[in-house]
């Protein structure tokens, strides 16, 4: 057989060259030096072990294999085009050594000796692209995601040079402005399936997508929660912070990341919470304003003083309106006005002050729990 070594390859080559997924890469200078080298090492050993005992390949025939597998990968393909090719070779293989073992050997055993040793020829060619394959994929995604992680903190520390440095690495478009969403680990799949242009992380145990602030943001982000909601019904809701200039990225991600975890549902839009970010963002001071502003009440009896708070909550949201404020609180308009007396006893002045008046509203929205955004 070893004088029709190279027959054989030319044929297998040429019936490389006429599959439709290799027609166009076949021009490729090295692609075809590569399919080269790799049918000369196939026919080559096959041919020399027929008979013999020794494996089908050496290490330096594996990593040949294995590198064209990665080579694929690198390339953003699938195994399918390089598997058809050593489909092609093998089968080629198969029929001259069958048709050359007939003269010798025409038993039913040689015959399926033969199938035998094909079938593993085969075998350890898929196995070792494979793995060459596969650890390319993961070295590539790997080195991507780290990447990915410096654009982030690059955008977080404002840094502009890395940004655009990074960026230019993995492919990233740089936006003029951006808005940070953040999500629980455990929906990071959908996550990063649904914010293309824009790019998905883990950070501090948390799933955080940037996203390019255009004009379909809004639109794209109720989308990936509808989706959420279907794959992951139990999952938290998407948290998102206000689109704001791209170097300014760390606020959009400090409000998000601020946000409490809901139960899932509709996004929570910082832009919807804000007051209660600011006591949540300092709640040693929002339990001292809260504190100081409601001191008064302290010298009451729990349950006047409970009464009188629901009050003042209700008051100071509806502008002194008894009727929608006796509406809400189920009381005749005639107790709603005794009660904003007796507020006036324990506050005086202050009730008409702008700023006790949002300093109170501060207080109340920390006190009733709303703070804490649960």
């Amino acid at each position: 057989m070893a004088p029709h070594v190279g027959r054989i390859q030319a044929e297998i080559l040429e019936l490389i060259d006429a599959e439709r997924a290799w027609t166009e890469r076949m021009t490729s200078p090295k692609v075809r030096a590569d399919l080269i080298a790799a049918t000369g090492s196939v026919v080559s050993r096959f041919v020399a072990l027929i008979g013999t005992e020794a494996p089908s390949f050496s290490e330096s025939d594996r990593a040949r294999f294995r590198e064209l597998g990665a080579g694929e990968a690198r390339e953003g393909r699938g195994l399918e085009d390089l598997l058809a090719a050593y489909r092609v070779g093998t089968r080629v293989l198969y029929t001259e050594v069958a048709e050359a073992l007939s003269g010798l050997d025409s038993s039913p055993a040689a015959q399926v000796a033969l199938g035998e040793s094909v079938f593993a020829l085969v075998d350890a060619l898929q196995a070792e692209s494979a793995e060459g394959y596969a650890d390319e994929v993961s070295t590539h995604a790997g080195e991507r995601d780290r990447r990915l992680r410096r654009l982030l903190e690059a955008l977080l520390t404002g840094d502009e040079d890395e940004v655009r440095g990074v960026a230019s690495q993995v492919g990233w478009t740089v936006p003029a402005s951006v808005a940070v969403m953040v999500g629980s680990m455990e929906v990071i799949a959908e996550v990063r399936t649904g914010v293309h242009p824009g790019f998905v992380v883990e950070r501090d145990g948390l799933a955080v997508a940037v996203l390019p602030a255009d004009k379909g943001v809004d639109a794209a982000i109720d989308r990936l929660a509808r989706l959420v909601r279907v794959v992951r019904p139990h999952a938290p809701s998407l948290r998102v912070g206000p689109v704001v200039p791209l170097l300014q990225a760390r606020r959009s991600w400090v409000t998000a990341h601020l946000l409490a975890e809901r139960p899932g549902g509709e996004p929570l839009w910082v832009a919807d919470w804000l007051p209660e970010l600011l006591i949540r963002g300092a709640p040693e001071v929002a339990t001292t304003l809260s504190e100081s502003v409601l001191a008064p009440l302290d010298a009451l009896k729990e349950p006047q003083r409970d009464r009188l708070v629901t009050t003042l909550s209700a008051w100071l949201q509806h502008w002194g309106q008894r009727s929608t404020i006796a509406a809400e609180l189920g009381i005749h308009p005639q107790t709603v006005a005794y009660r904003v007396n007796q507020l006036r006893e324990v506050f005086g002045d202050d009730l008409d002050a702008p700023r006790w008046r949002l300093s109170a509203e501060l207080a109340l929205l920390s006190r009733s729990g709303r703070g804490t955004l649960h």
